[in-house]
């Protein structure tokens, strides 16, 4: 489903506490629930809303019914960031500064979270240099898009939101970033957050807390365009405020992306060509060749691109990997 989208509304106050019992929504239930697979995560949502795990980064998204999640699913690639009216999800993701750095973030240690917030939110709403990490100012044209298409990027509504995650211009208008405030939790933790106005899709906030040394939660609750209220503000505060994590930040490591196993020797393979093969079907070769890094942002940086689609299989993969260390 809906992957890393999540906001508050400008009506937030600085200070806004509202005791837990506010999820069980006007006496309709007790809160329910969700632990992770792994059980290092746990939190309380509303107790008529529903739960599945987040499939793409670790976390867990939350809709105020079955039917959302359906018709989300459902929706055509025209429909898919849309959301529908009176629907409401609550994406909740877990993230170290490794995970936001291996999107191509500028988040480091001991960062605030108004500073991390600000490189999140400056990074969804800034059109993408590059996919690579490359030049400034050069966005995928027509042809670009097209083959990036053809490169097997035939997107549900979750990939679509983690490709939008991950910088890619799909054609939508730039979403508009209201001001980053901050709120503070009852246990004494503090927030940032911000509203951010998706044209003709959705209505979003989003929140950004530490939840453990070096680890963040970014909860993005999103509705139908001017249907984020305050009551979905004050729920999605208390869901925040329910998260805890009791894993590490090796445990929030991306999964590794599928690759297809081959038998043959990587070393025997030309890299260079299957740069120019593969690699520029969605980059310009230029773009490419002004990287520089070691073996672990090579290495970090094809995976990326192979689970966004590149066609790699294990042995190419490797052979890839080896001739951008050994050339860049």
């Amino acid at each position: 489903m809906a992957r890393m989208r999540l906001l508050i509304v400008v009506a937030l106050v600085a200070v806004l506490v509202v005791p837990l019992v506010a999820l069980a929504q006007d006496g309709e239930g007790e809160p329910q629930t969700y632990t992770s697979p792994d059980s290092f995560l746990t939190l309380s949502f509303p107790a008529e809303w529903v739960a599945q795990e987040n499939e793409f980064l670790y976390g867990a998204v939350l809709a105020n019914s079955q039917e959302v999640f359906d018709t989300m699913e459902a929706a055509t690639e025209e429909e898919m960031v849309a959301v529908p009216s009176g629907g409401v999800i609550v994406d909740i993701t877990l993230a170290s500064v490794d995970t936001f750095q291996s999107f191509g973030m500028e988040v480091e240690a001991g960062m605030s979270v108004e500073e991390v917030l600000d490189t999140f939110l400056t990074f969804i709403s800034t059109p993408p240099e590059d996919m690579m990490g490359g030049a400034e100012g050069e966005d995928m044209g027509e042809g670009e898009m097209a083959a990036t298409e053809e490169a097997g990027m035939d997107m549900g509504e979750g990939e679509m939101a983690a490709t939008e995650e991950a910088g890619m211009d799909m054609g939508m208008e730039a979403p508009v970033v209201g001001e980053i405030q901050t709120v503070e939790f009852e246990d004494g933790r503090v927030a940032a957050w911000a509203p951010v106005e998706y044209p003709n899709a959705s209505s979003d906030a989003y929140l950004v807390f530490e939840v453990g040394d070096g680890i963040y939660s970014v909860v993005n609750v999103y509705a139908a365009p001017g249907e984020l209220t305050q009551d979905l503000i004050d729920t999605t505060i208390q869901v925040a405020q329910s998260i805890q994590f009791t894993g590490t930040a090796d445990d929030l490591a991306l999964p590794e992306p599928e690759v297809e196993e081959s038998e043959v020797d990587p070393t025997t393979l030309d890299g260079d060509a299957l740069v120019n093969e593969r690699c520029t079907v969605c980059h310009t070769r230029e773009r490419i060749d002004a990287q520089d890094k070691d073996e672990a942002g090579w290495t970090a940086t094809v995976d990326r691109m192979i689970s966004y689609g590149a066609d790699l299989d294990s042995a190419e993969r490797q052979a890839v990997i080896d001739y951008l260390v050994a050339t860049h």
